[in-house]
Formats: C-alpha cells, structure tokens, sequence
C-alpha cells in the first residue's frame, strides 16, 4: 500500500510540473512592466443588419465611432442571407460608424483605416458595406482607393473629412 501511495504522489508530482507551468513574458524594449490593454465588444445595428465589433479600444459616443484593435479587432456584419466579416479591411489604426447617405438616402456601415508606417500617410481608406445585402459598395478614387474625398462624395457629406482630421 505505501507503494501505491508514493507512486501516485510521484505522479502528481510528475504531472504538475510538466502540465502547469506558466508562461513568462517579459516587458517590451526599455519598458519596466508589462503592457496591458483592454478590449470590449460591441454589438448594435445599421440599417437593418446586425454590427458586431470586436477588440473595441476606444469609442466616441457623441461622434458614434469606434476604435478597433487590429490584433483582436474584426467587424462582422450580419444580416437575414448574409455575413460579412471585414477583418481584411482593418489595419493599425481603425475605426467604423452607420452613417446616413444624403446622396442615396441609404445608410452604410462606413469603416476606415490607416496603417502606421512612414509609406501609409495620414489619410485613412474608406470602405462602405451596405446593410441590406452586405456588399462592399465602396467607389474606388483614381489612386484605386477611396480617401477621404472619395467618401465624402459618395455619402453627399464631409463626414469622412472630419474623421480624417480628427485622428
């Protein structure tokens, strides 16, 4: 019996340290700590369609824009036949609102994005995904994007200019 006793004791032993060792992280360049950011989700509705957004950082509730983390980040975009997840469409620097069209009386799921190298610029890319079929309608400019000129002209306000200012 206390042969059976240590073997199961050694087994134990064995099997936590193999199975339940932590992993260690150590803080990124000069840093003396770890850096920790939070993330929500968000889930409301444009148009008819259901908006989830994940890795939310921040958010403007007065400006009804988010913030999306590019690591934890996705849009998905829900309705009755379709899903869209527009996970592509994000980069480093994020951001997604329902905004009303005065040009075609229709509202969008506008998001934009920016990455932060020297070779990206300042402006941010605009992409549109309509909420009642979940295409990506978004027009694309001479450059083969849409900046923020682009969505100005396709939403029939200077919304998109100001968000562009604003980041």
């Amino acid at each position: 019996m206390p042969k059976k006793i240590a073997t199961a004791i050694l087994i134990l032993l064995m099997s936590n340290t193999s199975f339940a060792s932590s992993i260690q992280l150590n803080p990124l360049g000069d840093d003396n700590e770890l850096m920790i950011s939070q993330a929500i989700n968000i889930t409301g509705s444009c148009g008819g369609a259901v908006v989830r957004i994940l890795g939310v950082e921040d958010y403007s509730e007065n400006l009804n824009f988010y913030k999306v983390d590019i690591d934890s980040g996705n849009i998905i975009v829900r309705g009755n036949n379709f899903e869209v997840d527009a996970k592509d469409l994000l980069s480093d620097h994020n951001g997604v609102s329902c905004m009303d069209s005065s040009k075609s009386n229709a509202k969008y799921v506008m998001i934009w994005s920016n990455c932060s190298g020297s070779a990206c610029g300042d402006d941010f890319s605009f992409y549109f995904i309509d909420p009642k079929n979940g295409k990506n309608v978004t027009p694309k400019s001479k450059s083969n994007i849409c900046d923020a000129n682009c969505a100005s002209q396709f939403l029939g306000n200077n919304s998109p200019k100001s968000i562009n200012q604003l980041e």
